[in-house]
Formats: C-alpha cells, structure tokens, sequence
C-alpha cells in the first residue's frame, strides 16, 4: 500500500468511525462519488454492527458494500481493507 492509499484508508476509518475530518480530497467526480458511496455504507454497516440489531438489514448492506468495493478497485485499482 503506497502512502497516498494508506492516507485514503485512514481518513475512511476515521470517517467511518464518526470522528471529524478535515481533509478535502480530489479526483473524477465519479471516483469520488463512488468513494463517498463506499464510505457512508461502511458507516451504517459499522453502526449496525455496534448495535446488535437487524441482521437483515445487515446482509444487505453487506451485500451493498462488497458490490462497492469492487466497483472502487475497478475505478481506482486501490484495494479496500475496511
């Protein structure tokens, strides 16, 4: 993983785990959308998960999620790890 990956990866954890973020991050619009997709699914999955609750609602979002990591390595080439 070269830094600028590493960089990516956590700011995403740090959004993901709801701390604030300060940090402006540029690219192709639909790199970027699919990006904010990934991220704000990876955070309700998170929450979900901290919750104990509604596993279907889980199952989807997991499904959801696995769809947009591969989707973002096919845009980026960047391997998801979160």
């Amino acid at each position: 993983m070269n830094v600028k990956e590493k960089s990516l990866h956590v700011i995403a954890a740090k959004y993901i785990l709801g701390e604030n973020i300060q940090k402006k991050i540029s690219g192709k619009s639909y790199k970027i959308n699919t990006f904010m997709e990934l991220l704000e699914t990876s955070k309700k999955l998170y929450n979900l998960l901290k919750e104990e609750k509604n596993l279907d609602e889980v199952s989807i979002l997991l499904d959801k999620k696995r769809d947009l990591v591969n989707k973002f390595k096919s845009q980026t080439g960047i391997d998801w790890r979160l």
